[in-house]
């Protein structure tokens, strides 16, 4: 994941902040989102915590990464699923193969949804 944002940062010449932003983001209103820590983020996030319980220090100097520094909130969150699902972000076959099953999983026959 992190190597196809390299290359589309490259190709488009624009950070993937920006990218989400203007393309995601902003049209979405999902004003509580990005990639990189905002300081309006201070007072609305949780922490995480160890397997014994011990509250995990928040990261917030890292650089965007499209695997895994997406801050959200769940009413932003609920944003973009609605839009998934109303195909106002992505049309509606793109939409149906999201939640079409994609490849067999190990010994079984079963198919493994990639959603």
């Amino acid at each position: 994941m992190v190597f196809l944002q390299v290359v589309i940062e490259k190709m488009l010449s624009k950070s993937l902040e920006q990218l989400m932003q203007e393309k995601l983001f902003t049209p979405l209103k999902m004003i509580n989102s990005a990639y990189v820590w905002q300081p309006g983020f201070e007072e609305n996030y949780s922490f995480g915590h160890s397997a014994t319980g011990e509250i995990l220090p928040k990261d917030k100097d890292n650089d965007a990464r499209s695997a895994s520094t997406l801050e959200t909130t769940l009413d932003d969150y609920a944003l973009f699923t609605k839009a998934v699902l109303q195909h106002s972000i992505i049309n509606a076959s793109t939409t149906k193969q999201m939640f079409s099953p994609q490849i067999k999983s190990g010994q079984s026959n079963s198919l493994v949804h990639c959603v």
